[in-house]
């Protein structure tokens, strides 16, 4: 369950489709930078973190595609800057009353691609803020998977183009 919260930001929508033009695949290894989630979460977190991203452009908007995770795109500044957020909500449980445990995760990816066309590389940071979704009632239910909430995990990101 914890790798789920951890899986790089994706776009559900983006796996068919590509929008716009293909920057390429880009090999990412990520540095652990921070980690404030405590010794429960530090047992899921790999590092270093290694994943493949593909990003497309559609003029000043930059798209970090991949399957399983949230939808993703901001704009892309003319230095080839770029901050993207998502915000999702995982439901770790439901009672019959419809209400339950759930954590609210807020990505943000910033990377600086630079000015070429098509980059070769990029370096960026991506971290993931975790707080409990207003009205959330998780009592224990959250031993096993954070010590502490609200909290924060972030990686240092370098990336190499691995295929256009």
């Amino acid at each position: 369950m914890m790798r789920l919260f951890l899986l790089p930001l994706v776009c559900i929508a983006c796996v068919a489709h590509e929008p716009g033009t293909s920057l390429g695949t880009f090999a990412v290894t990520g540095t652990l930078k921070t980690q404030t989630c405590g010794a429960t979460m530090q047992s899921q977190i790999e590092d270093p973190w290694a994943f493949d991203v593909r990003l497309s452009r559609s003029g000043t908007t930059l798209f970090w595609l991949q399957a399983a995770a949230p939808p993703l795109s901001g704009i892309l500044d003319p230095s080839g800057n770029a901050t993207l957020v998502t915000t999702q909500t995982y439901d770790l449980s439901t009672n019959d009353a419809g209400t339950g445990c759930s954590v609210l995760r807020t990505d943000t990816f910033k990377a600086a691609l630079g000015s070429a066309p098509q980059p070769a590389d990029f370096t960026g940071t991506i971290s993931y803020h975790y707080e409990l979704a207003e009205g959330a009632v998780c009592g224990g239910l959250l031993s096993g998977q954070f010590d502490v909430v609200p909290c924060d995990v972030s990686y240092d990101l370098k990336a190499k183009r691995s295929t256009p």
